[in-house]
């Protein structure tokens, strides 16, 4: 028996993994990991007199306290408890990734098949080498399907995390110009993403992908055991219908059995997000009634898609994330609404490394183009830009004074940007 397996036997239960001393909870395992400002092994006393039943070190002067199993490396350890449980286990693993929309697509899966499996998934944005084992760790043996999310800003990162998680199926969402300092270039992205579908072909499991996607039908390459969607020949198509202000959308099957279904999802860049669920939801047997339920019962949070009223004033609130590829898809969708008073507050996008500037340039020419009522640039990277109706902040608090409430009523604001620029903030201003 190794030494994994005696100490799942052990000590094991799904959901009692906890790496963060601060919110340990008595009977939980603490495994203390190293990062570059901190080292868990100096807060395992901490977690031990917390009420942790074990906890994992890997420095040897540790040791001495109670309750302390020393190990080579505490996140190797992570990684392997968390690949036994999942052989062990046995539940079925989707996988996916993708440079935008990874969350509410993960989100939609999860609701469409829960009407008729039991499903867990990824916590929150728990989608890195740390997040996906601990992800793993908390899906309960009885469970059918994890929907399981991979993120990743450099190369090799995604064929690391399917080495952990071990999918049986996955989706890549789409493949844009995202964390492009890290990837070094598009193509760069393009190869990190495609890890997941070359393990998938590796393994022979099954691929589902948007057939209306060129970048996405290269990767594929003639492999037979993929599923597509949208595409005339896929296993559901949709069309649009209406956008203002949130999506709705006509969904088919192959015998052309059709349902509407009103989402509760703010943008038409989230069609191609809903049908990714469907298309799932339909392989795996459901019907287009009990799609309609799960895609209808999702509303969105955390920043994502969100359609916020505070009093008269409409708050669009997608401010997770940004890159030049969901910032342009938001913005088109933003100009479609049919009023005709709307403020876009957008913050910097990060991690462009020397595609910043280029692109942020590029960004101001798409805004330009669409003569909202009135632009708002916060961060470094906006300096210089100089369009009609537009402002400059250095930060979302310097935009504070100048924001007045009674101003904005009435009109609709897109609220756009990297996580960094904290522009979930400026809901406090309406308050």
């Amino acid at each position: 028996m190794s030494g994994i397996e005696k100490f799942y036997n052990e000590f094991y239960k799904p959901d009692i993994i906890c790496t963060d001393s601060r919110k340990l909870k008595p009977g939980d395992i603490f495994i203390a990991l190293r990062g570059d400002n901190f080292n868990g092994n100096e807060f395992a006393e901490a977690a031990i007199n917390g009420g942790a039943i074990v906890a994992v070190i890997d420095e040897s002067i540790y040791k001495k306290l109670p309750n302390t199993i020393l190990v080579d490396d505490s996140l190797q350890f992570l990684k392997e408890l968390a690949i036994f449980h999942r052989k062990k286990a046995g539940f079925h693993v989707i996988g996916l990734t993708g440079s935008n929309g990874k969350t509410t697509t993960k989100e939609l899966i999860l609701n469409v098949l829960s009407e008729k499996f039991i499903c867990q998934s990824t916590k929150g944005n728990l989608n890195n080498h740390i997040g996906v084992p601990l992800t793993i760790l908390s899906i309960e043996p009885a469970t059918e399907f994890a929907i399981i999310e991979m993120g990743a800003n450099h190369p090799g990162e995604i064929r690391q995390l399917c080495e952990i998680a071990l999918p049986d199926s996955g989706l890549i969402t789409n493949i844009g110009w995202a964390h492009l300092e890290g990837f070094g270039g598009f193509e760069g992205v393009k190869k990190t993403k495609a890890e997941l579908f070359d393990y998938l072909k590796s393994i022979k499991g099954k691929i589902y992908y948007n057939g209306s996607d060129p970048v996405l039908i290269e990767l594929i390459d003639q492999y037979q055991n993929a599923v597509s969607y949208i595409s005339e020949s896929g296993l559901c198509r949709g069309n649009i219908e209406n956008v203002d202000p949130v999506l709705e959308i006509q969904l088919s099957d192959l015998l052309n059995n059709s349902i509407r279904i009103s989402s509760n999802l703010y943008g038409e860049y989230n069609f191609e997000n809903i049908m990714a669920a469907a298309c799932i939801g339909l392989d795996l047997g459901l019907n287009l009634n009990e799609i309609k339920k799960g895609i209808e019962r999702y509303k969105p949070s955390n920043n994502r898609s969100q359609l916020i009223k505070i009093g008269s004033t409409t708050l669009i609130l997608d401010c997770y994330n940004a890159n030049p590829s969901s910032m342009k898809e938001s913005l088109l969708s933003f100009s479609k609404l049919s009023s005709s008073e709307k403020v876009v507050v957008l913050g910097e996008m990060r991690e462009l490394g020397s595609y910043s500037k280029s692109e942020h340039k590029k960004l101001s020419e798409i805004i330009d183009s669409y003569h909202f009522e009135e632009v708002i640039f916060i961060g470094n990277e906006f300096i210089g830009i100089k369009i009609a109706n537009s402002k400059y902040f250095d930060s979302v608090m310097d935009l504070k004074d100048y924001f007045n409430k009674s101003k904005y009523a009435e009109k609709y604001i897109l609220i756009k940007g990297s996580r960094a620029n904290a522009l979930e903030k400026i809901l406090d201003f309406f308050k």
